[in-house]
C-alpha cells in the first residue's frame, strides 16, 4: 500500500527544550495544532495574525510568534 500522509511540522527551543508543532488544520483565519511539550500533547486552537513576514500565530504565556511558513512537511508512515 502506498497511501502515505504527509504532515506539517516545527520544532521550537525554547531555551530549554524543543516543542513541536503538528499542523492539523488551517483556515483562513485560525489554525489547529496538536503542541507536544514535556512529553505531553495538546490539541489547540489558535487565531492565525498576519505580519510583514507572513501568517503567524501566538504561543505560550510569552506570545511567541510562531511563523507558518517555518513549518516544514514530514512523512508519515
Amino acid at each position: 500500500m502506498n497511501d502515505k500522509i504527509y504532515m506539517k511540522e516545527f520544532q521550537y527551543w525554547n531555551g530549554e527544550r524543543f516543542i513541536t508543532f503538528d499542523m492539523l488544520e488551517m483556515s483562513d483565519t485560525a489554525v489547529v495544532v496538536a503542541v507536544t511539550n514535556e512529553g505531553k500533547i495538546s490539541v489547540c486552537e489558535y487565531e492565525l495574525r498576519e505580519d510583514e513576514n507572513g501568517l503567524y500565530f501566538e504561543y505560550g504565556i510569552n506570545y511567541v510568534r510562531i511563523n507558518i511558513k517555518d513549518f516544514e512537511e514530514v512523512e508519515d508512515i
